[in-house]
């Protein structure tokens, strides 16, 4: 997952057992709220470490909101290794599933060398941070010294354009906000999802 760009890789593992397959094709529905970027597959010969070349070695077709990736030419004919897929999708956490979790799941069939058809499903999880379920965060650190509390409130983490907004944080219990104590900064968010301050602004 890279959460600065929004984006997650999808990985694939192809004829594991290197068997003698014709045929191939793969259909992903992917979930919505997930976005394919097409200009993003990598298919390799994990065996020989080669890559393929789309419309040379192998074609993808656009189906609903997903897709069906075939071989073709000589590696629709033969295809005896171990092979790799990547794609990437952007997503977008407003259209998240109510369980909080994308569930992308993959229909592969094939031809083996006796004649046999094949079919053969996978699927894999994505479950966003919290933060970016939520588009936001509060902490606190208390200064047993001092007897403060540092509350830290986080906002956008999905980087959406804003328009008239605003943060705004009651203070409850027996808590006295100290004046001038409240600083706004923007911040950067790294891929691993953390943060990084930058420039304060207000």
């Amino acid at each position: 997952v890279d959460y600065n760009a929004k984006t997650v890789t999808w990985n694939f593992d192809i004829n594991m057992a290197r068997q003698d397959v014709s045929n191939w094709s793969m259909t992903d529905p992917v979930p919505d709220g997930l976005t394919v970027d097409y200009g993003s597959f990598v298919l390799k010969d994990k065996d020989h470490n080669t890559t393929f070349s789309e419309g040379t070695d192998y074609v993808i077709s656009k189906q609903g909101n997903g897709f069906t990736i075939s071989f073709a030419n000589a590696l629709k004919e033969h295809a005896t290794s171990w092979y790799t897929l990547s794609y990437k999708t952007a997503f977008e956490t407003n259209s998240l599933p109510d369980s909080g979790t994308w569930t992308n799941t993959a229909t592969a069939t094939w031809t083996d060398k006796d004649g046999a058809d094949h079919t053969n499903k996978g699927q894999a999880d994505f479950t966003p941070k919290t933060e970016f379920k939520n588009d936001g965060s509060k902490s606190g650190s208390y200064n047993a010294v001092s007897k403060q509390i540092t509350w830290t409130v986080v906002a956008n983490y999905n980087q959406r354009k804003l328009s008239n907004a605003s943060i705004t944080d009651p203070i409850i219990g027996d808590q006295d906000y100290i004046a001038d104590s409240a600083k706004l900064y923007e911040a950067s968010i790294n891929t691993d999802g953390s943060y990084v301050l930058g420039t304060q602004v207000a």
